[in-house]
C-alpha cells in the first residue's frame, strides 16, 4: 500500500474519487487532525452495536471516524474495481489482468510522468480515462 506524501496528495486533490468512497472495513485514509499516527494514515474498522455499524480507526487513539476530515487512500484492488465499473459498465466484468494490460499500454505510450508505485500509476490512469485529467505534480488538470 502506497502511503507516501505524493500518493496522499494525489488522492486528496481527486475530489471525483473521494466522492465515490463507500466505507469498508480495512480502508486506508488520512485524518488531517491526527497526524501523530503514521503521518495521519489510519485503517478503518467497522464495529457493530445495537444502533448499527459505526466506523472507527483501527488505532485506539481515535475513537470515531470523521468522514469530512478524512482523505481516502484507495488500495490497488479498489482502483482496479473503480476502473472496471466505470470503464466497462456495459460489458461483462473484466478481470484484473485485463485492467493491468490496458494500464501498461497507456503507460508505454509515454503519456505519463514518473510514478513510484502501482497505486500512483493506476490512479493516474483512472483519472485520465474517467475524468480526462492528468497529474502535473501538484494537482489534477484537464488534459489538452
Amino acid at each position: 500500500m502506497d502511503l507516501t506524501d505524493k500518493y496522499i496528495q494525489m488522492c486528496q486533490k481527486a475530489t471525483e474519487i473521494q466522492a465515490l468512497w463507500e466505507y469498508l472495513q480495512g480502508d486506508w485514509y488520512v485524518d488531517k487532525y491526527f497526524p501523530s499516527c503514521g503521518a495521519g494514515v489510519l485503517e478503518l474498522d467497522v464495529k457493530d452495536d445495537d444502533s448499527g455499524d459505526h466506523f472507527y480507526s483501527r488505532e485506539s487513539q481515535i475513537e470515531e471516524f470523521r468522514r469530512d476530515e478524512s482523505v481516502w487512500l484507495p488500495r490497488q484492488d479498489q482502483l482496479q474495481g473503480i476502473i472496471c465499473l466505470h470503464w466497462w459498465k456495459d460489458e461483462p466484468p473484466v478481470n484484473a489482468v485485463s485492467v493491468m494490460l490496458q494500464v501498461f499500454g497507456w503507460w508505454l505510450d509515454d503519456r505519463t510522468p514518473s510514478f513510484e508505485s502501482m497505486e500512483q500509476l493506476l490512479f493516474a490512469f483512472m483519472m485520465s480515462e474517467l475524468f480526462d485529467k492528468v497529474w502535473n505534480g501538484t494537482d489534477w488538470i484537464k488534459e489538452e
